[in-house]
């Protein structure tokens, strides 16, 4: 959810951290403490069903999405760190790549797919809109589907990961009406290993025009926009 009442961090914080304000320095177990408590902060908004009366009340929705956060490569060593201490969460302890070097936009690719999956899988949903440049909030004036991505990094998977190097996405879609109300909430997290995607080493990832980690970042969006869905169908169902 763009909102900032979404996390517990600010939006303008995480903005902040994703474009390096928050910088890595001192030990690695004071780097991998910040890393996690940032992790386990924006995580703790529940997800939330949807209920189907309350869509039929949506005339229409807007699709928005945030600026996708620069692609952060890990540092194998903070990593091994971070795996140890908390698994997933040791994906995050990276380094901000350059903008050049980010060769897909995430969140663009996201809202195309959910768009078209929704438009053809949810003939009920209401009327969808599309709006094509990143906003840094939701539109307060009116029905919207959010979509935030916070951490988008190429990482060490770890062992209990599916071992070696893989795309690493945390993203939260949301819809709400047109006074801000939350109607429904999920978040979706990926990693290339549980998905039997990594590999051996990052190089692969970026030969040939980094080929690779366009595939596998488009994956990553189909993976999310086919869960959003499925979520989705299953509240207006009533499952």
């Amino acid at each position: 959810m763009l909102k900032a009442e979404a996390f517990r961090t600010t939006h303008a914080e995480r903005s902040a951290y994703m474009k390096g304000g928050l910088k890595m320095q001192g030990n690695s177990g004071l780097r991998v403490g910040i890393l996690v408590l940032f992790v386990f902060g924006q995580s703790c908004a529940a997800n939330l069903s949807l209920d189907r009366n309350a869509l039929q009340s949506l005339p229409h929705v807007t699709v928005v999405r945030s600026e996708t956060p620069p692609l952060r490569e890990a540092t194998p060593g903070a990593a091994v760190v971070g795996l140890l201490v908390a698994g997933y969460a040791g994906a995050l302890a990276a380094t901000q790549m350059n903008s050049a070097d980010s060769p897909t936009d995430f969140n663009a690719q996201l809202q195309a797919k959910l768009v078209e999956k929704i438009t053809s899988d949810i003939p009920t949903f209401p009327p969808l809109t599309v709006e094509q440049t990143p906003l840094p909030e939701a539109p307060s004036d009116k029905p919207s589907l959010t979509i935030e991505t916070s951490n988008f990094a190429l990482a060490l998977m770890g062992w209990v990961n599916g071992g070696g190097y893989g795309v690493s996405v945390q993203t939260v879609a949301s819809l709400q009406d047109g006074t801000g109300k939350v109607l429904w909430r999920k978040e979706l997290s990926y990693l290339s290993g549980h998905h039997r995607r990594s590999r051996p080493t990052m190089t692969e990832f970026k030969d040939n025009d980094a080929k690779l980690l366009k595939e596998e970042i488009d994956y990553a969006a189909e993976v999310f926009a086919t869960e959003c869905v499925k979520d989705l169908k299953s509240s207006i169902a009533g499952l």
